[in-house]
């Protein structure tokens, strides 16, 4: 997984949320981000979101942290969208501007892929070779044209770092 630091400018994040923690979703009974996934995906959920920015751009992010990874979060499952976006259609997320740590992943086959990358850096964190300090404020996976093939999916990991 190659990592390198970025400065982003903010964005205007829309799509479907839900409250979850590592500790459930290690369990299947209890996940929240596979069932609203598979929903946003089946039904095609952003084809609705208007003014899309990246169409069939996804964005998976994570905010409201109540401590660190192992804490309760907002998982959110959507689009970047134009900053005149349609008030009548869901809660907009602001993903701040700022530096970023961008991970990309090797290509490989899906959920294993996006697990890996995730424990790759949680590991990096707590042994303190992460290369910054996490904000905890939002982070997000994007999921462009490298991740349509989901025998050899290829996505990145933005993780938010005070600067």
């Amino acid at each position: 997984m190659r990592k390198e630091r970025v400065y982003l400018n903010e964005k205007n994040f829309v799509g479907m949320t839900g409250t979850t923690s590592l500790l459930r979703e290690q369990n299947p009974l209890t996940s929240v981000i596979t069932p609203l996934a598979t929903q946003y995906f089946k039904e095609g959920i952003a084809h609705n979101i208007p003014k899309r920015k990246n169409p069939d751009h996804t964005i998976m992010l994570y905010t409201n942290y109540e401590s660190d990874y192992r804490g309760e979060y907002l998982f959110g499952i959507g689009e970047e969208v134009f900053e005149d976006r349609d008030p009548n259609w869901g809660e907009k997320i602001i993903i701040p501007k700022g530096c970023y740590l961008k991970f990309t992943t090797d290509p490989g086959p899906y959920p294993q892929i996006i697990i890996d990358a995730w424990q790759e850096i949680w590991d990096l964190e707590q042994k303190g070779d992460l290369g910054a300090e996490r904000r905890y404020k939002v982070d997000f996976q994007l999921h462009d044209d490298r991740a349509q093939d989901f025998d050899r999916m290829i996505i990145d990991i933005f993780i938010g770092i005070k600067e």
